[in-house]
């Protein structure tokens, strides 16, 4: 889930595309993080473990992040970022919850967490993002979710 991440990923095309120049001024820049960053990494964490394995959002209610998430999901830096006393609340379960049901209505070929190569749609190569939730239905459509925390 975490760790690589393209220099022109899809999260940051809304700024490259409005200013191509940022992308030459950001790519030396380090990368840092913030617990709204963070908080959506955990918040992925469980959706993908609720699309994969049918585990409710309700059942992590108080638990902290280490008890779902392998080590590796998240860097040293984004670690150090989760709050001493921070818990998943039923509030932060609900909305993961409500993307998981939607998720779960469709039917077909469905694909959680699938990195997606992007590197045609870009000026350079082996470019990628990841798609949080995709399902390609018989008729040939599309279903494709975003999740996002709120923030």
């Amino acid at each position: 889930m975490s760790g690589a991440h393209a220099a022109f990923s899809p999260s940051s095309a809304h700024r490259v595309v409005t200013c191509p120049a940022s992308f030459r001024a950001c790519m030396d820049m380090p990368r840092t993080t913030n617990w709204f960053a963070v908080e959506g990494t955990i918040g992925h964490a469980m959706h993908e473990h609720g699309l994969l394995n049918g585990t409710p959002a309700k059942s992590f209610v108080g638990m902290r992040p280490h008890a779902f998430m392998e080590a590796t999901e998240m860097d040293p830096d984004e670690w150090a970022v989760v709050p001493a006393d921070w818990v998943v609340d039923e509030t932060f379960a609900e909305h993961v919850q409500r993307s998981i049901d939607w998720c779960n209505q469709w039917t077909g070929e469905v694909f959680v967490e699938q990195r997606v190569n992007i590197s045609l749609y870009t000026p350079i190569e082996k470019q990628f993002g990841s798609c949080d939730f995709s399902c390609i239905q018989r008729n040939g459509k599309l279903i494709i979710n975003d999740l996002k925390m709120g923030a």
